[in-house]
C-alpha cells in the first residue's frame, strides 16, 4: 500500500485535507471482486477505481480527523472484502 496525505488552507481559511490510497491485490480479478463489495458504500466520502491489481482510493474532509476516519472505515471493509473473495477461490 502507497499513500499520500496534502493538508491545505483555503481561500475561505478552511482546511482541505486529501489523502490517496493505493491498494495492491494478487491480480486484477481479486481487485475487481474487493472494489464491487466496497464501492457502495461510498457515497460522497471517498472515491475508488481499478487499475489492473490496484484499487485507487481518493478521500477529502475539512479536517485530518475527517479522512482518517474515511480512511479507517474504508480499509475495515476491505480487509472483511478481501477475506471473503481469498476464502471463495
Amino acid at each position: 500500500m502507497t499513500d499520500a496525505v496534502k493538508c491545505s488552507l483555503t481561500d475561505s481559511g478552511r482546511v482541505k485535507c486529501e489523502i490517496e490510497l493505493v491498494l495492491e491485490f494478487s491480480d486484477s480479478e481479486e481487485a475487481e471482486k474487493v472494489l464491487r463489495s466496497v464501492s457502495q458504500d461510498n457515497e460522497d466520502w471517498i472515491s475508488a477505481e481499478r487499475d489492473e491489481n490496484r484499487i485507487i482510493c481518493r478521500a477529502r474532509s475539512e479536517s485530518i480527523g475527517g479522512v482518517l476516519h474515511t480512511v479507517e472505515d474504508f480499509l475495515s471493509c476491505v480487509v472483511l472484502a478481501e477475506k471473503v473473495v481469498r476464502r471463495k477461490r
